[in-house]
């Protein structure tokens, strides 16, 4: 008898620990790697994944749908916060990904319905608290950008200020409501150095005619 046979039980149980042993698996993840690297396999997964596009896109929903996969993969990104953070972020500054990503935010607002809600939403999103807060943002940046100048005070400074008025301009004392009040800088802007800083105590809520009228005085 051959040594295999006489030995056959010792070689079985040897063969399984290796097979279970950590050399045996970075072994095989490597062998894995180079398989996949070749040119004839990457052309041949695409080709299948070409054809099977809409097999393999149910045969992922339906394994996502399993609680042990939705188990295992909760406790993943759970434990990789940061991991995948950094990931998404890579991904994020490849120039194909751009492109598509680009391409199919294009295509989105095409249409019809999602022009017709944003439209809808952004009346409603304009007169919320967090609209307007936007809007008061963005105009003070946009004359800090083209004056060179700095608003060092918050919306909800401003939102007070024009609060202890009730309404009523302080120039003219008509009631125009709060909302028809405007931001005026008791400094004009047209006169201010570069780098000139503006508190809440030099600007102040004044009507849109008034503000007009005011210019550069």
């Amino acid at each position: 008898m051959s040594y295999r046979e006489i030995n056959e039980e010792h070689i079985r149980k040897q063969r399984k620990k290796y097979f279970k042993s950590s050399k045996f698996k970075k072994l095989k993840k490597e062998r894995r790697k180079k398989y996949r690297q070749r040119p004839e396999v990457k052309e041949n997964k695409r080709k299948y994944y070409e054809n099977n596009k809409e097999h393999i896109g149910n045969r992922q929903k339906r394994r996502y749908k399993l609680p042990e996969i939705k188990e295992r993969a909760k406790k993943y990104r759970e434990d990789n916060k940061e991991h995948i953070k950094e990931q998404k972020k890579e991904y994020g500054k490849r120039l194909e990904v751009k492109e598509r990503n680009r391409e199919q935010g294009r295509k989105y607002s095409q249409k019809q319905e999602i022009k017709e809600y944003r439209k809808k939403y952004r009346i409603k999103y304009l007169k919320s608290r967090n609209g307007k807060k936007c809007i008061h943002n963005g105009r003070l940046k946009y004359k800090e950008r083209i004056r060179d100048i700095i608003h060092n005070f918050s919306y909800d400074e401003w939102r007070e200020k024009v609060l202890e008025t009730g309404g009523l301009c302080p120039e003219c004392k008509k009631d125009v409501g709060v909302d028809k009040l405007t931001l005026d800088h008791i400094f004009p802007i047209s006169k201010a150095p570069k780098g000139f800083i503006y508190t809440i105590e030099d600007v102040m809520p004044l009507c849109f005619s008034c503000n007009s009228s005011k210019g550069c005085r």
